[in-house]
């Protein structure tokens, strides 16, 4: 049997589809928008005593570098686990891949002298 990591799906109306990403812990098959990656993950590791500076180990089976992890951290680095191409957006200007659209907006107005506002 063989699944994506990642799937088109096309959740309310609109041209745009949204990208769904499947959980890499093992066992948990849950679906996620790019932007619930790391608010999922960290709900893998969170208990009664945990809080965001508590350390702890990637689970995704084969990681290189395990950790250890701050709680707050977790979800980002499991980001890494996802194909580069497949997250982020990309800057309609000059065709660069940004990680986040906080760093989009950043981008913009470091390299287009362009400040982005929110309309």
């Amino acid at each position: 049997m063989s699944f994506s990591l990642i799937e088109a799906s096309v959740s309310a109306p609109g041209p745009t589809p949204s990208r769904q990403f499947l959980c890499l812990i093992p066992l948990c098959g849950h679906r996620m928008s790019e932007r619930d990656i790391g608010k999922h993950v960290r709900s893998h590791y969170r208990t009664p005593f945990t809080d965001s500076t508590t350390t702890i180990l990637c689970a995704v089976p084969g990681c290189q570098d395990p950790g250890p992890y701050k709680l707050s951290y977790i979800g980002r680095h499991v980001k890494c686990h996802y194909p580069a191409e497949s997250l982020g957006v990309v800057c309609e200007s000059c065709g660069v891949r940004i990680s986040r659209g906080d760093s989009l907006t950043r981008h913009y107005l470091a390299v287009h002298k362009i400040a982005l506002t929110d309309a």
